[in-house]
């Protein structure tokens, strides 16, 4: 029985990558929220007025979303576990069901382009994915 976990440090990239892909949709959230009352507002002096306080909210309430789905995507992280038994393959992860795929039911194994891998079973039901943070890659 082989017993797989991810890097320690990998989350790193993890982390940049989803911060990247995160931060630009949140900031044209927050601007077309502010715009949209600005246009209602019917009075432009009361709406400009709320500005000193909409922005600053607005930026806690990004910064607090966003410290909180990191530390979520960190756990879940930290708790990958990918076994290979003789005729199995089970992926671990916390408050996620445990995924079980035998051998003969393997369709296909796909790499990505970001190295990562996808196990394939041949029905669509369970798919496994391995990151490329995994340790021990070359195995």
């Amino acid at each position: 029985m082989q017993q797989f976990k991810l890097r320690p440090d990998g989350f790193k990239e993890v982390r940049r990558q989803m911060l990247i892909r995160v931060t630009p949709f949140m900031l044209i959230a927050v601007t077309v929220g502010i715009v949209i009352s600005l246009v209602n507002s019917k009075d432009i002096a009361i709406g400009i007025n709320v500005l000193p306080f909409m922005i600053p909210l607005f930026g806690v309430s990004i910064g607090w979303g966003l410290y909180r789905s990191v530390n979520r995507q960190k756990g879940l992280f930290d708790s990958y576990t990918l076994t290979f038994t003789n005729n199995l393959i089970t992926r671990e992860q916390l408050n996620t069901p445990t995924i079980s795929i035998y051998f003969d039911e393997i369709k296909g194994i796909v790499k990505n382009k970001n190295g990562s891998f996808v196990i394939k079973k041949k029905n669509v039901t369970d798919v496994i994915s391995v990151p490329a943070q995994i340790e021990n890659y070359a195995e």
